[in-house]
């Protein structure tokens, strides 16, 4: 297979030419000639006479002489790659024979992006469903109006022999198949028209045009390739940068001084002319030379390599459409990285309309937005979302909570969570084999809606500019999802009520933040679960190791400027023997809170809820090991609404007394009412004088029967604290609301992830 690959290779090389030559030929269709017909060298340009004839003073660097084939009107297409061209090299004559195609303006043009083959599993793959529903597309539009075809480059992957696998099953859907050069289509060793001349070898000058109906096709290459002499050939190269080169802008300037201005163009390329990734975000090189050129007309670009899809208007003339891949994954998943279906896209002209749709091999055509639950998204557990990938700027997504409208869905970054089910499962399971280029990433063109959290139903209207609606009700009163919460941040990973903690929860993408709260002797509200320095995890400022038997060092009795000089991160926890250790001390908690909603904002994260206990309790000690409980709930609580967290925020505590004084005196707040090993939920209820939003009681107790029962009064149940995966599983199938657990990441693993 290398020797066929040098042997294309020097071939092509061969077909290069030497010096500039006058060349002379005709453009006819059998007999009829064809009048005013542009003919190109890729460098310079000229037009046919009445009789078809034309000249051509050809560049010295001049490969092919071609025609910008004329709207009603085609070259032979047999071979799998159009017959448009001829090589500079060997031939005296240059006669073109074009064949009718169609009659009118309208047309129907297949945008097909990353082929991207590079061994026969990957053409196998290609020969089956996409093939076949190419084939079936081809005969279904053909007998509407002339039908072609266009691959947006990558038909290889590197392995530059499958051309003429790829060419043979391309003719076979009947209709003309262009194709466009790719970073893979390359000679991954050679720089320049070197680079390409396998490829042009296969499909002709990589700068081309064709008219299809009123509208101008095209194609060029925009892939600056720069040698790498030592390189394995059929490797992939970082040598080269997405751009225009010379030649390309020199051909496209030359070519449109023979179009009218105002002229719809299709420009289909390989790179977007303006990335739109999360990434990597910025226009490649010469775009601002090329949109110069292209000023005046409307332009429409066709672009793949990114694998996914995105649709950048660049100006007011020019929209880069993005492409997702045909092949899914590099023929690994269905779902491409984004969390499009893999597909191409179906751009028909009927009477002057241009009509733009994402044809989806696997699922009908009707699906052209996926809506994902409460809990399925990554990045946004606490949100419903829309996944719309063929959304602009001219689309809108609108949403309503329980009948009421609340505008217009933001547009957000996510991780498909499609896509990454399906690549973790192709590596079973293992997502540290993901090789990095596969690895799931957040995305653009998904819309978020972030209900109250007690909201019943959501519901996501998506409209298309030309009229077209998709609606989804999100029912959000069964319990299609659960809340995972971290307690204390997730103890067993990261130091407990902790900055450290927390941020390791959303960096998992828990949907709650449960921490704790304690007063210090000058009234600030600590986050802190004992109200002293646990013997567990403390280090006084001088180094010492807080022992279990010396007396305690109560919180109340320590301004906080003395509690912060105390590390609660790095002593070795037998308790928790996972948890990572990094240098901490109790954060205060207004700090605590502004970090968590600081750090959601700037990372793109739903807005986290939050779990607070009041740490108050009856005792010898209240009052002065520890603060009364009016005392504690009158600094705590005024602090918490200062946060401005709405529904977002639950205070929980074991102490009815405190619940009730919340409950009076701020009837706004929820409640979440603590218990630890009573079972007679009548019993349990009985003692508090309102019924709770929530329920908290040690997981232990749970069953089916008291879960049931709280729901019958409307009443949510978080069990605390569950962290082995057979327990957790057991409090899904119970019935539970949320879960509170040391490890978040066993949660996710269980809850979400099925594992």
């Amino acid at each position: 297979m290398k020797k066929l690959l040098n042997v294309l290779i020097v071939l092509a090389l061969l077909a290069l030419p030497l010096e500039a030559k006058k060349v002379k030929g005709s453009v006819k269709c059998g007999e009829k000639a064809l009048a005013g017909v542009v003919v190109s060298d890729g460098y310079r340009f000229t037009a046919t006479q009445a009789d078809g004839s034309f000249t051509l003073d050809t560049h010295k660097e001049a490969r092919y002489v071609f025609v910008i084939t004329p709207s009603g009107y085609v070259a032979d297409f047999s071979s799998g790659a159009p017959q448009f061209y001829l090589p500079v090299a060997g031939n005296k004559t240059f006669d073109f024979d074009l064949k009718p195609f169609g009659k009118g303006s309208d047309y129907t043009l297949f945008s097909v992006s990353d082929p991207q083959m590079q061994n026969q599993k990957h053409l196998k793959r290609f020969l089956g469903r996409p093939l076949g529903d190419l084939q079936g597309m081809s005969k279904k539009y053909s007998e509407l109006r002339p039908t072609v075809g266009i691959a947006l480059g990558d038909i290889a992957w590197n392995k530059l022999e499958m051309f003429d696998a790829y060419k043979e099953a391309i003719a076979s859907t009947g209709i003309p198949f262009y194709a466009v050069i790719g970073n893979h289509d390359h000679i991954q060793n050679k720089s320049g028209v070197a680079a390409g001349a396998a490829y042009e070898a296969a499909f002709g000058p990589y700068n081309y045009a064709f008219w299809l109906g009123r509208d101008l096709v095209i194609g060029v290459e925009n892939l600056i390739f720069v040698a790498s002499g030592d390189k394995d050939p059929g490797k992939s190269s970082n040598n080269y940068k997405e751009g225009y080169p010379q030649e390309t802008l020199d051909f496209v300037k030359g070519l449109l001084a023979y179009v009218p201005k105002g002229t719809h163009i299709y420009m289909a390329q390989h790179s977007p002319i303006r990335f739109l990734f999360p990434r990597k975000s910025k226009d490649i090189e010469n775009a601002g030379k090329m949109l110069e050129i292209l000023e005046g007309y409307y332009v429409d670009i066709l672009s793949g390599h990114t694998h996914i899809m995105n649709t950048v208007a660049v100006n007011d003339f020019v929209t880069d459409h993005n492409a997702a891949a045909l092949g899914g994954a590099w023929w690994a998943t269905d779902w491409c990285k984004d969390g499009t279906p893999r597909g191409y896209q179906v751009i028909s002209s009927v009477d002057g309309k241009v009509d733009w749709q994402w044809h989806n091999l696997d699922y009908p055509d009707t699906f052209q937005v996926q809506f994902i639950g409460m809990g399925k998204a990554p990045l946004h557990p606490n949100a419903v979302l829309a996944n719309v990938w063929m959304a602009d700027a001219s689309w809108s997504v609108e949403w309503y909570e329980d009948g009421v409208y609340k505008g217009k869905a933001s547009l957000v970054q996510e991780i498909s969570p499609d896509y990454r089910d399906e690549i973790v499962g192709v590596y079973k399971g293992d997502a540290s084999k993901i090789p990095g280029y596969k690895k799931p990433e957040p995305m653009w063109h998904f819309y978020v809606a972030e209900p109250s959290q007690y909201a019943s139903t959501v519901v996501m209207v998506v409209k298309a500019p030309d009229g077209r609606e998709w609606s989804h009700t999100f029912d959000l009163s069964n319990r299609s999802y659960i809340d995972l919460q971290a307690h204390r941040g997730g103890a067993g990973l990261m130091p407990e009520n902790t900055v450290s903690s927390m941020k390791n929860a959303m960096d998992l993408h828990v949907n709650t933040l449960e921490f704790d709260l304690q007063l210090s002797a000058d009234g600030e509200v600590v986050v802190s679960h004992d109200n002293y320095f646990h013997s567990r995890y403390s280090i006084r400022p001088d180094g010492t190791f807080i022992q279990k038997e010396d007396p305690k060092e109560y919180l109340y009795k320590m301004p906080y400027d003395s509690i912060a000089k105390y590390d609660v991160g790095l002593r070795p926890v037998d308790r928790w023997p996972a948890q990572r250790k990094v240098e901490e001390h109790k954060p205060l908690a207004s700090a605590l809170i502004d970090f968590t909603e600081n750090y959601a904002r700037e990372k793109g994260l739903s807005a986290f809820r939050y779990n607070i206990e009041i740490k108050s309790k009856t005792g010898k000690g209240e009052g002065v090991q520890w603060p009364d409980y009016k005392e504690f709930c009158d600094v705590c609580i005024p602090l918490l609404l200062s946060k401005n967290l709405g529904d977002r925020l639950v205070v929980q505590s074991f102490d009815v007394r405190s619940l009730e004084y919340i409950h009076k005196k701020w009837p706004q707040v929820v409640l979440s009412y603590l218990t630890e090993n009573q079972d007679d939920i009548v019993d349990i209820l009985s003692k508090i004088s309102f019924t709770p939003t929530w329920w908290s009681p040690n997981f232990e107790v749970v069953t089916r029967t008291n879960v049931a029962y709280c729901h019958g009064l409307g009443i949510k149940v978080v069990p605390w604290t569950v962290d082995e995966p057979e327990d957790i599983a057991r409090m899904v199938e119970v019935g539970s609301d949320a879960i509170i657990s040391n490890y978040p990441d066993r949660l996710i693993s269980v809850v979400r992830e099925g594992r």
